[in-house]
């Protein structure tokens, strides 16, 4: 307890500069591991749209090839990044498109710590940090189609919330559109935006962002065709619905798989969202109230589309950025509703629970790293030598075209 304390009376400078160190030490790893090689569906969001771009013969072909559905998504923010990255250097390279990706989790962390009552910011930035920044998410973290949509679509959401608690609204559709354009699920931001409004009685920028939200399903939708992965609209979740309820509640709890408790976890959090609703915290904290059920509704819509392909996807590295973040923003409401001592009591349990689970991120996740970054060049060298393959087989033909464009 006395570092603690020394801690408090110093203004909490120690666990600032620890806060540093977790950061530099999360973007090490990217640096020292990342390669410069893409990855199956690299090939058709970045390098297809690249080819696509340059034969585009008029401003509506590009903005179509901009537009182009990949998967149930239009990841437009990526290609946006991916072609900057290209204007600043001259050709691609997947190592900086990473590390530019991992930065939408300082915006997820500033964001966060922002967002929390004054009160308790000097108490939660260290635990915040050492729960963001960590390894569990390490597909994501060296795999750009991932990165720059999961990443993004959570910190731009993140961010219009924030703006639409400040009612600056135009700030506030920007960073929606551009969550919507990230990740199919940014749509959900769009939604529980226009229903706070409603219900604050706040009718005319609630109707603004009404006329919006139809705009974007128009752009969105046009062309759109059902993917073949997307089940949802031949109602699977309701044939096992014990499935897509355990996959629903494992999404969730992903980040604290232990023992297969992850739907333990993952119920807890839905019964203390329902807790935080009785306590109208809402009205405390829109910002990580309304976080919550993004998330919550972004498990939904994943349970909803993609439970039929087993309960441990809901388990993927990938898709533990949600898990992470949504508790993250439940320990932060949680503490917001308790005293001042309350808080002093958990905080040394919080930080020594945050640092274990770091370090067991760190320590679990490692070789499963070293595992998919030897995948990822076993991939490369499959597209390189045109060997057939199961799926994306046309990643040879596309990647020829790039390099004789000179895009990579």
């Amino acid at each position: 307890m006395v570092i603690f304390n020394w801690a408090i009376e110093n203004k909490f400078l120690l666990f600032r500069g620890l806060v540093f160190l977790v950061v530099i030490f999360y973007f090490s790893v990217i640096i020292l591991h990342s390669q410069n090689i893409p990855y199956w569906d690299d090939y058709v969001v970045t390098f297809q749209f690249f080819n696509d771009y340059s034969n585009a013969d008029s401003l509506l072909t590009k903005v179509q090839a901009l537009l182009a559905q990949w998967s149930e998504h239009r990841i437009v923010v990526g290609r946006l990044l991916a072609m900057s990255q290209f204007k600043i250097h001259g050709i691609l390279n997947f190592k900086v498109l990473h590390f530019v990706s991992n930065l939408s989790l300082i915006i997820i962390f500033l964001g966060i710590i922002q967002s929390s009552c004054i009160e308790i910011r000097k108490w939660i930035v260290l635990p915040v940090a050492l729960l963001l920044f960590q390894l569990q998410y390490y597909v994501a973290s060296f795999w750009f189609v991932s990165s720059s949509s999961m990443f993004f679509v959570l910190a731009f959401s993140l961010l219009a919330l924030i703006y639409l608690k400040r009612e600056q609204y135009l700030i506030c559709s920007v960073f929606s559109f551009a969550a919507v354009y990230s990740n199919g699920n940014g749509f959900l931001i769009f939604f529980l935006e226009i229903i706070f409004l409603l219900i604050a009685r706040k009718w005319k920028p609630g109707l603004v962002l009404t006329g919006l939200f139809v705009v974007s399903i128009l752009i969105y939708f046009k062309g759109y065709y059902p993917h073949e992965n997307d089940r949802m609209a031949t109602l699977y979740f309701m044939k096992d619905p014990i499935q897509t309820l355990n996959y629903f509640m494992s999404f969730l709890g992903g980040c604290f798989n232990v023992l297969g408790l992850a739907p333990v976890v993952g119920f807890t959090g839905i019964c203390a969202t329902i807790w935080f609703t009785y306590k109208k915290y809402y009205n405390q904290n829109p910002v990580l109230y309304l976080m919550l059920l993004f998330i919550i509704g972004s498990a939904l819509l994943a349970a909803i589309g993609r439970s039929f392909w087993g309960v441990d996807q809901a388990l993927e590295s990938r898709y533990k950025i949600f898990s992470a973040v949504f508790w993250i923003c439940m320990i932060i409401s949680f503490l917001e509703l308790q005293t001042e001592e309350t808080r002093k009591i958990v905080f040394p349990w919080l930080v020594l629970g945050s640092l274990i689970f770091n370090v067991g991120s760190y320590y679990k996740s490692w070789p499963f790293m070293l595992k998919f970054l030897e995948a990822q060049r076993i991939d490369y060298d499959e597209v390189n030598s045109g060997r057939n393959r199961k799926n994306l087989n046309e990643a040879h033909q596309i990647l020829i075209i790039s390099r004789s464009k000179g895009y990579y």
